[in-house]
């Protein structure tokens, strides 16, 4: 007999609690010592892979990440999850190349599914001058490893049967892929704390300690942290944290949005992006469109114009896409992007002793996690930057060497 529906979800609602608190945890809920080797500020995928690649890597376990809100909750829960490689600068190229090999193995490294799915990146070219730059960008990534191709206008159109765009041609990585951000902070938090990184949720940082020129440590608010080496890996915050040690980061803060629409049937596979309209979509396996929206213009803002924003990026999607012009947006949700004048990184130690960085990632930060944790763990462990991670150090701004990738958006 089959039991009335009433009573069938009066009891599944019973359950529910007896359910999740049944799950086990899946990391330690730590208590915050007085003391660590090393303190890392930020909680997102770049603070925890870097603290797990100093507990497995270096045998470095008195390790605390401390994170203001809930773990992975800012930047890291906040973007598109694309993994690619396409960058101008041979050091961007490989950089990111590597950490899209790295994400192919990362799963079965850290025992969980990351959902890394090969969809292919394709950035469209509306004129000459874009195509002109993908084949410089194909050369440049060619030498470093990386592979990309230019495909015929024909050949996109193919690709892309819905498109109704102007367009020349295309930029098209293969092996391109997306992931599921969140799952990537849950892996390096849970092997992370299985090695003894204490993760230490809902405490916020206000200032930085120092004596005689270096860091030793961090003021919470749970009282004062003493640690040999300090790690800012929190987004756009870590440039008012550094400024309490008399460091300034050349970091600007931007608004970006994203947005998913209501699911549809399947009628696009790889991941495309258009400069020009200012827009990047993708279709999930559950048939919904996530929006990359458009960062915003207004140059250190922290607040975004959500409906400007997301107006001017469905413009775009429907200017590609016509057909598409009748599908809801159910949802959107912002964040706040860390700039570079260069639009690279800045990662390793800092020119105050004891401080590291690992911010500036613009909005490409969770493609770069695996190679960036494990390029700071060696410099914090041996002192020493790893090959792939040098160009990047902060104190590039002094040289002149820049790892210019800002795009200077055409034809708005």
């Amino acid at each position: 007999m089959v039991e009335p529906p009433t009573r069938f979800f009066r009891q599944y609602l019973a359950n529910l609690p007896k359910r999740h608190s049944a799950w086990p945890a899946q990391w330690r809920k730590a208590d915050l010592k007085r003391s660590y080797d090393v303190v890392i500020v930020g909680g997102g995928v770049h603070g925890l892979a870097t603290a797990y690649h100093l507990a497995r890597d270096h045998g470095i376990r008195s390790v605390a990440v401390i994170e203001s809100g809930w773990l992975g909750g800012g930047n890291t829960a906040r973007n598109t999850a694309l993994l690619r490689s396409t960058y101008r600068h041979p050091a961007s190229a490989a950089f990111f190349q590597d950490a899209l090999r790295r994400y192919r193995t990362l799963g079965s490294e850290l025992d969980y599914n990351l959902m890394v799915t090969q969809r292919g990146y394709l950035q469209l070219a509306h004129d000459e001058v874009d195509r002109s730059e993908f084949r410089a960008m194909v050369d440049t990534m060619a030498s470093v490893g990386a592979h990309a191709e230019i495909l015929s206008a024909e050949a996109v159109c193919k690709r892309l049967p819905l498109l109704q765009a102007e367009i020349v041609g295309g930029l098209w990585q293969q092996d391109a892929a997306t992931v599921r951000h969140d799952a990537v902070a849950w892996a390096y938090a849970r092997a992370a704390s299985h090695l003894g990184v204490d993760i230490v949720e809902g405490v916020s940082v206000s200032t930085l300690l120092e004596r005689i020129g270096k860091a030793v440590g961090v003021e919470t608010s749970a009282g004062a942290v003493e640690a040999d080496q300090v790690v800012l890996a929190a987004g756009w915050t870590s440039k008012p944290l550094a400024e309490t040690v008399g460091l300034s980061l050349p970091i600007v803060p931007y608004p970006l949005m994203a947005a998913v629409t209501e699911p549809i049937a399947p009628v696009l596979d790889p991941v495309v992006v258009s400069m020009r309209h200012r827009a990047l979509v993708q279709q999930t396996a559950r048939g919904e469109f996530v929006l990359g929206i458009a960062q915003s213009d207004a140059e250190g803002e922290t607040e975004p114009d959500p409906f400007g924003l997301a107006a001017q990026s469905v413009r775009g999607l429907v200017t590609l896409f016509p057909t598409l012009a009748g599908v809801r947006l159910m949802r959107m949700w912002e964040g706040v992007i860390d700039v570079t004048p260069d639009a690279s990184p800045l990662l390793g130690q800092t020119a105050v002793s004891g401080l590291f960085v690992n911010c500036g990632w613009s909005a490409g930060g969770m493609k770069a996690a695996p190679t960036a944790g494990h390029a700071l763990a060696t410099e914090i462990a041996t002192g020493t930057p790893t090959k792939l991670a040098a160009p990047f150090s902060p104190r590039r701004y002094q040289s002149g060497a820049l790892i210019e990738e800002k795009i200077e958006a055409r034809g708005r």
